[in-house]
């Protein structure tokens, strides 16, 4: 077990996503860092694009401070030994953290496009120093490629009409979002009128069959919104929506007016749709909402299919995932 610790960070809520937890101290934050250093370095560099992926991971999607940050870039990992740094990461969290420890080290090492035999090596040693057995290590290795080839295809389905290339308007408010939510839509400015519309859609197309669940609600506002880092302000006005139900009255033309490029944008949101209409099970007449919502974006039958097929085989590798870290 942990001890008490005064500098327990708590990371952002796409932590919680990703593994099931939200907090560990600082010490263990940045041991994890020195670890996935040593691994992803193993083959004689980190290269720019793996120590890019680590800064998003530990700044952006875990939320830790810039001295942090400054510290775990400057670590040498051509001499980090993972015999001493492994034994440091200490936590008390119910998750199997090895297990963890090594998904994150693949996925920073696969950063560059190359999983060098190198880092495959590294990824086996420390597998051994952490008592992971080779079949498990061999399906976490698994998980993750076929993460990517998911991110693949769901990038590949956003652009496939038309990409989001006009960035936001100097005269119009912008939103900086997080590089979690760059790794999902492949894209991190937009404008503030645009996210706020969006959400709307979103409550309305997962109220379509009378209600917004606690479920549904707990998506959008303590998940969704916190790992995108949207301001307050807009999710202070969705919670009104949602509690007020003034989403039955939403209307999605009024709505898509609003969206910066309403074609280009139309896969993402229903893609967003569908993820939050099945926080509860995904209802026949929220399927219908989706279905209207993509006639009236210009979206046709196959890739709303392939958008509705992604969701599934992203909750199946998210299930995976947390089932190979579970404490059991």
């Amino acid at each position: 077990m942990a001890p008490a610790s005064e500098d327990m960070i708590k990371g952002r809520p796409s932590v919680a996503i990703l593994y099931g937890f939200t907090s560990a101290n600082a010490d263990t934050w940045c041991n994890l860092a020195y670890a996935l250093l040593t691994i992803a370095g193993a083959d004689g560099t980190v290269s720019d694009r793996e120590m890019r992926w680590l800064v998003d991971h530990f700044g952006g999607t875990i939320g830790v401070d810039g001295e942090l940050l400054r510290k775990i870039k400057a670590f040498d990992y051509r001499h980090g030994d993972l015999r001493k740094i492994l034994p440091k990461i200490v936590t008390d969290i119910p998750i199997r953290y090895s297990r963890a420890i090594l998904y994150d080290a693949i996925r920073m090492s696969r950063a560059d496009g190359d999983y060098a035999e190198e880092e495959r090596n590294a990824v086996q040693a420390a597998s051994r120093l952490l008592n992971v057995n080779t079949s498990i290590t061999s399906a976490i290795e698994e998980v993750v490629e076929m993460e990517d080839r998911a991110r693949s295809f769901r990038i590949a389905v956003f652009r496939r009409h038309q990409p989001v290339s006009t960035p936001p308007s100097e005269d119009l408010e912008t939103v900086q979002l997080t590089p979690y939510y760059d790794s999902i839509y492949g894209y991190s400015d937009i404008e503030y009128e645009h996210l706020l519309a969006y959400g709307k859609i979103l409550i309305s197309i997962a109220g379509a069959d009378g209600e917004v669940s606690d479920d549904e609600r707990g998506w959008l506002l303590d998940h969704y919104a916190p790992a995108m880092n949207v301001p307050q302000s807009i999710t202070t006005e969705w919670r009104r929506i949602i509690e007020d139900r003034t989403f039955l009255a939403i209307q999605f033309a009024e709505q898509f007016a609003a969206l910066q490029e309403p074609a280009a944008t139309a896969p993402q949101i229903l893609y967003d749709a569908i993820k939050m209409s099945s926080a509860d099970g995904y209802a026949v007449d929220e399927r219908y909402a989706v279905i209207q919502a993509g006639k009236l974006l210009g979206l046709d039958d196959e890739t709303l299919n392939a958008i509705e097929n992604l969701v599934k085989s992203e909750h199946r590798i998210d299930t995976m995932r947390r089932a190979i870290f579970r404490v059991i």
